[in-house]
């Protein structure tokens, strides 16, 4: 079913090629293929960096903190609320609970709710050759809200799979996977 975007081509809905619907990109070839996510975000999160000036971020340094906090959690608390009020109305599991089945999707789902889609942003300012406080703060923020979406998602990991599982907690072993995965960006970034 082709959809027509205002452009002079159509264009397919992303789930029109969900291997379940319409077979043309395989499991197979998305786990082939699983290589080219990583290296695209390191060349983002490459030329966000290449846009900083550390001048610039020192003096927008209190700006740049706030809607950092707020567009970094406002997507988060909300996402975790409205799941642990609205899913367990919505939707019944047989056979789980809503500790072991919503408060961890909740807080998954709420860590991915902080990440950010930086390539536009990137890609605009880079053809327009944008410079200036917006740019140096939009670029910022950017990149600060990855690095907070790599930390509170692999904190949430860590505290929910072992929740998920119906596991005992244990703050050595909730906090051990996460600080190795963020110990393991802070080396390859």
């Amino acid at each position: 079913d082709l959809h027509n975007t205002g452009h002079s081509f159509p264009t397919r809905r992303s789930s029109d090629l969900n291997p379940r619907i319409l077979p043309v990109i395989t499991p197979e070839t998305v786990e082939r293929l699983s290589f080219v996510t990583p290296i695209t975000l390191g060349v983002i999160a490459y030329l966000i960096g290449g846009g900083l000036r550390i001048e610039s971020v020192r003096r927008l340094g209190r700006a740049i903190a706030g809607i950092t906090a707020l567009q970094a959690f406002s997507p988060c608390i909300l996402t975790v609320s409205l799941i642990l009020v609205a899913a367990p109305m919505a939707v019944h599991i047989e056979g789980t609970g809503y500790r072991n089945t919503f408060i961890p999707m909740a807080f998954l789902l709420g860590a991915i709710a902080i990440s950010s889609a930086p390539a536009a942003i990137v890609a605009i300012i880079r053809e327009y050759r944008a410079q200036g406080p917006v740019t140096t703060t939009s670029l910022s923020v950017l990149a600060l809200t990855d690095i907070l979406t790599v930390i509170v998602f692999a904190t949430a990991m860590g505290f929910m799979g072992p929740l998920a599982k119906g596991t005992p907690l244990s703050l050595t072993g909730c906090l051990t996977a996460p600080l190795s995965h963020i110990g393991a960006s802070l080396v390859v970034g």
